[in-house]
Order: C-alpha cells, then structure tokens, then sequence
C-alpha cells in the first residue's frame, strides 16, 4: 500500500498500541482459520482485499480536483 498517499491527503496514520496488537494478533488467527490454517491462502486473500482497496482509494481520488487538495496530491 502506498502510505505515502494516505499521509498526503492529510490523515494521520495511527500506529498500534499494545491493545491494538493483541486485537491485530486474534484478527489474524481468525483470518487464518477462517482458510482452514492455511496462512498462504490467508495472505492471498489479504493481498487481494489490498489491491481492491487500493484500487478504489485510486478511483476515489481520481474524482478529487486538484485545486480542491490544494496540491497535496501528486498532480493532476
């Protein structure tokens, strides 16, 4: 994922805490059951949930005037 885009719109990117991590951690065993412990085939599906959200964050900002962003995009 390109972070870099994501801190140029503005938001501030949040950083896990301890809470956070031990509830990343039991997301990923679930994920990971959830393909029958096959954790290739979890990665994979996160891969492809990536490319989807990437792919609509690009369509998102593809309706952004650039003027309206006030240059914090990478150009027109």
């Amino acid at each position: 994922m390109n972070i870099e885009a994501v801190e140029a719109v503005g938001e501030p990117l949040e950083r896990p805490n301890e809470g956070k991590k031990a509830s990343l951690a039991a997301e990923a065993d679930e994920t990971v059951a959830e393909r029958g412990g096959d954790a290739r085939e979890a990665v994979k599906a996160l891969l492809a949930k990536i490319a989807y959200l990437e792919a609509a964050r690009d369509r998102a900002l593809s309706h952004v005037f650039y003027g309206y962003a006030r240059g914090k995009l990478d150009g027109p």
